[in-house]
C-alpha cells in the first residue's frame, strides 16, 4: 500500500514560506503612512470616497498640519463619519493587521 505525500510537500513549503515571512516581520520595521494605508485599505474601509489617507486628511481640512498635530476628538470624529471604524484607533489597529496579514501571504 502507498500514501501519496503531494499534499505534505506542498504544506511543507507553504509552512516554510510563511516561517520566512514571519521572521522578516520581527524586531524593528519601518512602514510609510502610504503602504499602511494604501489605496486598496482606504478605499475598502471608506466606500471609495478617499482612495488615499493624504484625501482624508484634507477633506478634514487637516492638511495645513503635521499629522502628530492633529487634535484627537475631531479626528476620532471624521474617522466615524467618513470609514467603517469607530475611530482613529480602531483604523490604525486594521491597517496594521491588513499589512501583516499581507506581508505574510494571507
Amino acid at each position: 500500500m502507498s500514501v501519496n505525500t503531494d499534499g505534505f510537500d506542498d504544506l511543507s513549503k507553504k509552512l516554510e514560506d510563511m516561517k520566512q515571512r514571519a521572521q522578516k516581520l520581527q524586531g524593528e520595521n519601518t512602514v510609510t503612512f502610504n503602504e499602511l494605508f494604501n489605496q486598496g485599505f482606504m478605499s475598502e474601509h471608506t466606500n471609495g470616497k478617499f482612495p488615499t489617507i493624504d484625501e482624508l486628511v484634507s477633506f478634514g481640512g487637516f492638511d495645513h498640519m503635521e499629522f502628530s498635530d492633529i487634535p484627537d476628538a475631531p479626528w476620532d470624529k471624521l474617522i466615524a463619519e467618513q470609514t467603517d471604524c469607530p475611530n482613529w484607533d480602531d483604523l490604525y489597529k486594521s491597517a496594521m493587521q491588513t499589512y501583516v496579514q499581507h506581508r505574510m501571504g494571507f
